[in-house]
């Protein structure tokens, strides 16, 4: 892709999954898009063919790309945030996220060496239900925990059918924007760098008839809440990956599962690592 001034563009194959990524080098280019400066990247994910298989190529594609994004925030303390409405399907990847990261598993045991100085979630829910701002409620987080990068996580919306559920974005340049909060948080507010991961889980109505009353109503699949289960697993699998780089594969799979049912992966608890082994 030609490169233009202040924007620079390159497509390449991650473990199978196309990924294009946008970078945003200039004040004067973020103005003309409408952007701010960072990087943009577009993730086409392979068509789902089986769990683990799915793992081991958009998984690991997601592992990459994720490593390059977080990298510049290793040994810091990172807050990973939640967005969405766990009551509405489409609205829900956030908190799926948040619910799989097994976060006090690591707590119990001293062997995992993180990549970064301390992990902690936070699912804030929305404005609609706790009448009150999502960004002030995670500034309130960041703020009491001392956090110095936050990782967002949140359902977007498409105006193109093919993308459903099959193309993931990540930012380094603030939060997402949601169709289903009515637009982009002010993530800047905060005072620490915010990256976001979105993914389209639902078309509004009036990208596919613009004549419809209701701006506000959005279509998605009756498969929603079972393809937002399948990806919160592959997004937990790959910040796991990162995070815990000592993990194999096998590992990381078995601890996205660990929150909902613990006692089949409590093996895990035992491995030695906790003693040193490796």
């Amino acid at each position: 892709m030609p490169d233009l001034q202040g924007i620079a563009a390159f497509e390449e194959e991650v473990h199978g999954c196309r990924v294009t990524t946008v970078e945003v080098q200039t004040e004067c280019a973020a103005e003309r898009l409408g952007r701010e400066v960072g990087s943009y990247i577009t993730v086409e994910m392979a068509q789902q063919i089986g769990e683990r298989e799915w793992l081991e190529c958009t998984g690991e594609c997601l592992v990459e790309i994720l490593e390059r994004v977080l990298r510049p925030h290793f040994h810091r303390k990172l807050c990973v945030c939640g967005l969405g409405n766990r009551d509405i399907p489409a609205d829900s990847l956030g908190p799926e996220v948040t619910s799989r990261l097994p976060l006090s598993f690591f707590r119990l045991l001293h062997g995992y060496a993180c990549q970064f100085r301390e992990i902690f979630s936070i699912t804030p829910g929305v404005f609609g239900v706790n009448n009150t701002p999502t960004p002030t409620l995670v500034a309130g987080a960041v703020q009491s925990t001392g956090a110095d990068c936050l990782l967002l996580v949140d359902s977007i919306a498409t105006p193109d059918p093919a993308k459903l559920f099959r193309m993931l974005q990540i930012s380094t340049a603030g939060g997402t924007r949601s169709f289903f909060r009515g637009g982009e948080e002010d993530w800047a507010s905060i005072g620490i760098p915010a990256l976001a991961i979105g993914i389209p889980t639902a078309i509004p109505l009036n990208a596919l008839s613009p004549g419809a009353s209701k701006d506000d109503m959005v279509l998605t699949s009756t498969q929603a809440a079972s393809e937002i289960e399948a990806l919160g697993a592959l997004l937990t699998y790959a910040l796991i990956r990162v995070c815990w780089p000592s993990l194999n594969r096998e590992e990381c799979f078995l601890l996205t599962k660990v929150n909902s049912d613990p006692l089949p992966y409590s093996p895990l608890l035992n491995s030695g690592r906790d003693q040193g082994d490796t």
